[in-house]
Parts: structure tokens; sequence; C-alpha cells
């Protein structure tokens, strides 16, 4: 269906613009993507939703980016893979990031929890969740927290999130 095929391509068109800095592009293209792949990919509107969320963000629009970061979570429960625990983690650190640390650690045990479940060894951005959480609260060990999701994105060749890792380690 070309429908289909146009939100695919519209949902990773999104995340460049995204990655590119150009939040409102991104916005704009994640909302006309997301709405046919609910009808034809969960999955994929899931991590879209998931996307859409950072890029509300980066935008300032907070109350937006929750609203969607809870959606994907919900969406992506019922396709539990590695996309639901990034899931989980995405929402637990923008809960953690605004101070909801209650919140936060409930989204990281249940993302901890489905890690465990699946076998997902990427928890990298739980990790960063937990450590955020951590500190906030001044504990030390959330420097720990960061050091173990750089080496899980080191082992595993991922080369954005090692980046982010180092520069919070920094």
């Amino acid at each position: 269906d070309r429908g289909a095929e146009r939100a695919v391509a519209l949902a990773k068109l999104a995340y460049v613009l995204a990655t590119r800095g150009e939040a409102d592009e991104a916005i704009a293209a994640y909302e006309e993507a997301i709405p046919v792949l609910l009808e034809t990919d969960e999955v994929a509107a899931g991590v879209a939703l998931m996307r859409l969320s950072s890029a509300a963000w980066s935008r300032g629009e907070t109350e937006l980016s929750r609203d969607v970061s809870y959606r994907s979570v919900e969406i992506l429960s019922r396709h539990p893979g590695p996309e639901l625990v990034r899931a989980y983690g995405s929402a637990a650190l923008s809960e953690a990031i605004a101070g909801r640390l209650d919140e936060a650690e409930e989204l990281l045990a249940a993302g901890l929890s489905a890690a465990d479940e699946l076998g997902v060894e990427n928890i990298g951005t739980l990790l960063h969740a937990r450590a955020s959480v951590r500190g906030y609260r001044g504990d030390p060990r959330c420097v720990d927290d960061v050091r173990a999701a750089r080496d899980i994105g080191r082992r595993l060749g991922l080369g954005r999130d090692t980046a982010i890792s180092m520069n919070n380690l920094a």
C-alpha cells in the first residue's frame, strides 16, 4: 500500500529532521505519518511516537512530549521487544528530567523487568534515566549508571548512544 510506504518514509525523514535540529518539520512529518502507521504497523507507530516525544521535548512542548511518550509505551506493550524497552527508558528519562522521580522509577522498574524478560541487552536509555533519578537524589551511583550505558553502547556499536553517554559522563 502506497500510503503505508509513504508513512514509513515520512517517519524516517522525521527522524533525520529531528536529529538535524529541525524540530518543527520533524513534528509535522511525524504527525502526518503516525495515523497511517497506527493502522498498518503498530511497532513503527510506537517508535515514531517515542521519537515525536523527543522532538516535542526539544521544542519545549513538554505536555505533548509526555502524552505521546506514554502512548508509545502503551502501544509497544502490545508488541514486546527492544522498542518497548527503549520507550520505557525514554519515558522514564523525560519524567526524571522533569523532576517526577516517582513516575520515573515506576517506568524504570517496568522497563528493566521487560528487558530482563525479553533478554534485551540495550538498556542504555533506562540506565540514563536511573542515573538522572539517582543524581537528583544525590546518589553518587549515578556515575556508575552512565558508565554502564557507555559500555553497552560501545559493546553494541551504538555510535550516537555512546556519544550521548560520553557527553553525560563528562
